[in-house]
């Protein structure tokens, strides 16, 4: 997604939303690698970089769909996906305020948590498909 946005808006604040994607993607990386604690042991080392590097990966996806979200605004291509972009931010900033109130014993974190990944899923595949019909237009209008 980060390198198809090479073909998105120009604008800075597209810029930075790709650039976010990317280190959400070496995050992500990150996260896989290190195990998390276990709710019962004490905290590890693994534990701690997995716990740190799923907060540098929310943080920026979350700003990234912000600045996508605007810097659409600024282009012809890209202006009708701009609201739903927009609402796609609002939901995913719902959904991990909910997942961040369940990180509790006792308190439903699995819904929250998944509640939040079917957002972002949901947000990549529209900016992909969105990506996908801007690019065969401009590959359409060059033939």
């Amino acid at each position: 997604m980060a390198i198809g946005l090479q073909a998105g808006p120009k604008s800075w604040l597209g810029r930075i939303g790709a650039f976010l994607l990317l280190i959400a993607f070496a995050g992500l990386i990150v996260t896989a690698l290190f195990p998390t604690n276990l709710e019962t042991a004490p905290p590890t080392q693994t534990g701690n970089i997995h716990t740190i590097s799923l907060l540098v990966n929310v943080a920026s996806i979350f700003i990234s769909t912000l600045c996508l979200a605007f810097s659409y605004g600024g282009s012809l291509d890209w202006r009708q996906h701009r609201t739903p972009a927009l609402i796609f931010a609002g939901l995913l900033a719902f959904a991990f305020v909910a997942q961040f109130m369940t990180l509790h014993r006792g308190a439903p974190y699995g819904i929250t948590n998944r509640l939040f990944v079917a957002v972002l899923r949901t947000w990549l595949i529209s900016n992909s498909l969105c990506l996908r019909v801007v690019t065969g237009r401009r590959h359409q209008s060059e033939s």
